[in-house]
């Protein structure tokens, strides 16, 4: 049974692409290292770590990048 409190992985990905997609990019790469932490293997999240990355002028974001793909 599910606690009424919880929320669902989906909602905190759309939640945080939502917030990307306003420009608060610190906020949303908070809520995809949520979801990296919980689900470690999720491809999607972590490019999405990348991207937040480098949307905020990290030097680094390339290689968040090729670590996601490897």
């Amino acid at each position: 049974m599910y606690r009424s409190d919880m929320v669902a992985l989906g909602d905190v990905k759309r939640s945080a692409a939502t917030l990307f997609g306003q420009g608060q990019y610190l906020a949303a790469l908070r809520l995809y290292d949520a979801v990296v932490a919980t689900t470690p293997l999720d491809f999607d999240a972590r490019i999405r770590v990348a991207d937040c990355a480098l949307a905020l002028g990290d030097v680094n974001a390339a290689r968040v990048y090729r670590a996601a793909g490897w």
